[in-house]
């Protein structure tokens, strides 16, 4: 027997869950790097268990340098790329040397 691709409990489960979690304040977290104007000057942005890694410009526009921010330490205001360093914005903390290598490959 071949079954429609898709939710084994119906096209309405996954409408229900998200109504569910929106009437009991159920707070989903997004998808993707957080907003910020490092955006502009970071590249290689990711994301892997709360820590964000990129490869941020120096001040100097030629220098690349690879930082990571614990998005846990921040308090909100978007993220900043401050002479190749990832900071909190809006008065966090929270940069530092990368963390070491991912035990899988990129």
């Amino acid at each position: 027997m071949i079954r429609p691709f898709g939710n084994r409990h119906g096209p309405h489960a996954a409408a229900a869950l998200l109504v569910f979690a929106a009437a009991t304040g159920c707070v989903v977290a997004p998808s993707g790097p957080p907003e910020g104007s490092y955006l502009e000057t970071c590249r290689n942005v990711e994301v892997h268990r709360g820590m964000l890694t990129a490869d941020c410009l120096r001040a100097d526009s030629q220098t690349w340098n690879r930082s990571a921010l614990d998005l846990d330490r921040c308090r909100g205001g978007g993220v900043e790329n401050w002479d190749g360093q990832l900071t909190c914005g809006g008065g966090g903390y929270g940069y530092g040397p990368p963390p070491p290598p991912y035990p899988y490959g990129r």
